[in-house]
């Protein structure tokens, strides 16, 4: 019997198995690519883009080349004879889509040179007979996507359909700066090109993937579009693991520089049908004409430009050489000439630039114009489809006499960096304060300081003197390393229009790395004056003022606050300043009252700073890219302690350290 119950359920087994062979699982099948549609002109071949298709085949009297992302192929050899071209899409994804059948073949003929015949007394020569004109090259709408850093984006708010600013940026540039992203369509088919200008200040090739603006690129770039990519100065930051990118390595290494252009850029464009364009960057201008070193984008990370013009050859991609062409032509006018394609901070007075606060990285206008004139130039000597749509008629080179545009929102400010020594000594001295007519208080008792190099000030919108007890700002070291700052009245202000502080400050050299902290206890708070408009925190800013006899409005300076300040819906935690504008940035919170702790913390790398706020065990993070901190003063920053409007607070644990030099915008 067992042996009969076991029989059966072998041969059950044995059914459901079968009957499982029998089940079909349907598979979709991958669908083949459409044959490219091949035209001829004189020697060249060439074809629409096919959707799916990473790149093309080309097939020459049955002989294949090697893959390309071009859409044209021209026969080069001279010998004479018969040429029979056809062309097959690759796919992108051979899980959905199969490589198309090769093209209709389409026949170039080279004819044999037929030697010149003397002409003889007896026949007269025949002139030339003038050749067909070449057909127009028919031009299908495209669009042009730019990426790239602070060379090439766009800082203005808003522009019109001219391409004129008509929103404030910034009233600090005398010149303004311009990426040459910004000026590439003032060379190409209006009709035909819509541009993308994506581009973000303070990016790397790999940072920028971190961004929206990425995400906006790899779902919005079609076939048929072009993408032009310009990245380089940030990826040799090495004293910023966040942008930092190893130009010596190959790209097959994951996380170099090559590999993030080719897989996070130029694949993303040839996987859709679209054609990159790599730039290698323009150069950092220098008074010696010396470009061989880090103002030639060469640098113990290895050498940027070179590793572009590498990529290039080695995928067979359109690369244009801006670092030859810029240090060329800097080379060529000279450092006191070619500064002028460059951003200026200040003016010595309304009317003229003060070439001395030159940017060296950044260009004007009148740069963005010349650099994306040498692009067009460059680029109508490539194969690449897009000098195609290089509108001839407007390649005409920009003059400093054209195109130098003063920043029309310019605003002059005299400026110098305060004589911190005399200031010193002005306080120590037990100077009177006569403004107020009070001849029983010195400056010493309201702003004086133990620690080295640490000093204190109030400034700015402070409705009346800064130095009159009766306005009581304070900014003082109570004793060593415990530092009072505030006002204890309704004085002062930080505001969208203007901004007055008492601050304890040091101050630093431009290009200082630094880390900043100090534990923070709010001493005085009267709530009805500060709901406001008032504030306390750690900050990094461009400027400073000493000795301020009355009330300045006009102060609105570039500045990144690890603080508070409040408005009637509670307090912004972590905020900054640049061009005027207030910009509220970490979080919101209810209004802080007298006896509120928070731990405070400042950090700079390069252009980068990142400032934190630890709030009722709560942490504010903010960081600013690219921030720009030299606009006024350009050979110093400051980072100082401050608080303001019947808000007095005590910093303690004061730490900064210096971390090293800043590698530069």
């Amino acid at each position: 019997m067992k042996k009969l119950l076991s029989f059966l359920f072998i041969m059950l087994g044995l059914a459901t198995l079968a009957s499982c062979g029998n089940e079909k699982t349907e598979i979709p099948e991958a669908q083949e690519l459409s044959a490219p549609v091949l035209t001829v002109t004189d020697n060249t071949v060439s074809w629409e883009a096919i959707s799916n298709a990473k790149g093309y085949v080309v097939k020459v009297n049955d002989s294949e080349k090697a893959e390309q992302t071009e859409l044209s192929y021209t026969i080069s050899d001279e010998t004479p004879g018969t040429y029979n071209v056809s062309v097959k899409a690759v796919s992108s994804d051979t899980k959905k889509y199969l490589d198309s059948p090769y093209s209709s073949q389409k026949t170039i003929t080279i004819e044999a040179k037929t030697p010149d015949t003397p002409a003889t007394p007896d026949t007269p020569a025949t002139p030339d007979t003038p050749a067909e004109p070449e057909g127009p090259v028919v031009l299908s709408n495209t669009t042009v996507w730019i990426v790239g850093d602070s060379t090439v984006c766009d800082y203005a708010k808003s522009r019109d359909d001219q391409g004129n600013v008509t929103a404030v940026t910034d009233s600090t540039y005398f010149y303004d700066r311009y990426g040459y992203g910004t000026q590439i369509g003032n060379y190409l088919n209006s009709e035909k090109v819509t541009i993308k200008n994506i581009a973000l200040s303070g990016r790397s090739s790999k940072s920028f993937t971190l961004e929206s603006n990425y995400q906006t690129l790899k779902s919005g770039i079609a076939a048929g579009d072009y993408l032009i990519i310009g990245f380089g100065h940030n990826d040799e930051k090495s004293d910023d693991e966040t942008r930092f990118a190893s130009a010596n390595l190959s790209t097959d290494t994951v996380g170099s520089f090559k590999y993030n252009l080719y897989n996070y850029y130029c694949k993303v464009a040839l996987d859709k049908g679209a054609t990159p364009i790599i730039c290698t960057p323009i150069v950092r201008a220098t008074s010696t004409n010396d470009y061989s070193g880090s103002n030639g984008h060469i640098t113990a990370g290895g050498n940027y430009a070179q590793a572009i013009i590498d990529l290039g050859v080695e995928k067979s991609i359109t690369t244009i050489d801006l670092t030859t062409l810029t240090k060329n032509l800097y080379t060529k006018l000279g450092y006191d000439e070619a500064i002028y394609f460059h951003a200026m901070t200040q003016g010595l007075d309304e009317n003229t630039p003060n070439a001395a606060s030159a940017d060296k990285t950044h260009i004007n206008i009148y740069g963005a114009k010349m650099v994306s004139y040498m692009f067009a130039n460059a680029l109508k000597d490539t194969n690449n489809t897009l000098a195609n749509y290089i509108d001839n008629d407007k390649l005409v080179e920009p003059t400093k006499t054209l195109d130098l545009v003063k920043n029309k929102f310019f605003v002059y400010k005299e400026y110098s960096a305060p004589d911190l020594t005399a200031w010193k000594s002005l306080i120590e001295a037990g100077v009177t304060d006569e403004t107020s007519g009070d001849t029983d208080t010195t400056y010493y008792d309201y702003f004086k300081t133990i620690t080295e190099g640490w000093y204190g000030t109030a400034f700015g919108d402070t409705s009346g003197s800064a130095m009159s007890k009766g306005n009581l700002f304070t900014a003082k070291e109570i004793e060593a390393g415990v530092f009072e700052v505030g006002c204890g009245m309704k004085k002062g202000k930080i505001a969208t229009s203007s901004e007055g502080y008492a601050m304890v400050f040091k101050q630093i050299a431009a290009d200082d790395n630094f880390e900043f902290s100090a534990d923070v206890e709010i001493t005085t708070a009267i709530a009805a004056d500060m709901v406001t408009q008032g504030g306390f925190g750690l900050v990094v800013r461009d400027d400073i003022y000493v000795n301020q006899p009355k009330s300045d409005t006009s102060i609105k300076s570039n500045g990144v606050y690890a603080g508070m300040y409040t408005t009637s819906a509670g307090s912004n935690i972590v905020y900054s300043r640049e061009t005027g504008s207030l910009t509220k940035a970490a979080g919101k919170t209810t209004v802080y009252v007298q006896g509120d702790t928070a731990k405070l913390s400042i950090e700079r790398v390069g252009q980068v700073i990142t400032a934190k706020v630890i709030y009722k065990e709560k942490t504010y993070t903010q960081t600013y890219t690219d921030f720009d901190l030299v606009a006024i003063d350009s050979e110093h920053i400051y980072i100082g302690m401050y608080a303001i409007r019947s808000t007095i607070a005590k910093f303690t644990n004061v730490v900064y350290n210096y971390t090293g030099k800043s590698l530069g915008a």
